[in-house]
């Protein structure tokens, strides 16, 4: 039933607030990448340079492997990186200016799509007001992009309708809590409500998605007709977190590559230290 669905979902009490991590991997170019780590990633034995909990970072062998600065953010509780809005873009904005970066790729899954999605626009809008020319170009898979009632509605809708076998829209994924929905709608919370408008400077989006899952279709259908976000659907039929991990593992870095392409580099060893 759609009401009761829809009901399990804003019943869920958000957690308390975390801390967020920030690392870096220092380059000598001028580029950029900035990863938004998902939920859910297991810990990972080893060096923790600064970390306030155990984290893996995504994709951290792949990403090290470009000429590149390399920053992860990892957020320890669940608020789609709104929580921590104001200090990603301060933290980026500085190492930009610092580091004359001139090409910046972000990447997330899921909750980490989402941030790579909003960030990409937020930071374009800084940069603009900052007189920075860096080009943009963030990659956001399986990405939840609102969290409005009537989005909701029709996610559970066209579930029903398409008589999707797998895992329920709040179980996988899950969605944004309503504390912080209540808290953090003033901020345009509903990426459409950013993009619908906005008039971008020097940014582009590209959407990577199980176009089989009707949640994951649903989710980026709201971002359709916007001229500068590309949607690149892959055909799989998994449910939300199987899908991403796949679209990670075999079609997100052939796009990568294409699209303001980053060189390789020989020695992919690099130093981690915290970012402040």
């Amino acid at each position: 039933m759609i009401g009761g669905g829809l009901r399990a979902i804003f019943e869920t009490t958000a957690p308390q607030k975390g801390e967020l991590l920030s690392v870096v991997r220092q380059n000598r170019s001028n580029n950029l990448i900035v990863y938004f780590n998902s939920y859910g990633v297991e810990n990972r034995p080893g060096k923790q340079p600064g970390r306030p909990f155990g984290t893996k970072f995504q994709n951290y062998r792949k990403v090290i492997r470009y000429d590149a600065h390399a920053i992860w953010f990892v957020e320890e509780k669940g608020s789609w990186y709104l929580e921590h809005q104001d200090r990603i873009l301060d933290v980026l904005m500085r190492y930009i200016v610092e580091h004359d970066i001139a090409a910046i790729k972000m990447i997330g899954s899921s909750a980490g799509g989402y941030a790579a999605i909003r960030m990409g626009l937020l930071l374009d809008q800084r940069l603009k007001h900052g007189g920075s020319d860096a080009t943009i170009l963030s990659f956001a898979i399986n990405p939840q992009t609102g969290f409005r009632p009537d989005l909701f509605a029709r996610i559970e809708r066209t579930t029903l309708e398409s008589r999707w076998q797998g895992a329920r829209l709040g179980q996988d994924p899950i969605v944004l809590a309503k504390d912080y929905i209540d808290t953090y709608a003033p901020l345009q919370i509903d990426l459409v409500e950013l993009a619908r408008n906005y008039q971008p400077r020097n940014v582009g989006i590209v959407l990577l998605y199980d176009n089989l899952n009707p949640i994951e279709t649903t989710f980026c259908s709201d971002l359709a007709g916007i001229d500068f976000i590309l949607h690149f659907p892959v055909p799989l039929g998994l449910n939300h977190f199987d899908g991403a991990t796949k679209i990670l593992l075999n079609e997100l870095w052939p796009v990568f590559d294409q699209a303001l392409p980053f060189p390789k580099l020989d020695n992919a060893d690099g130093e981690l230290r915290a970012l402040t």
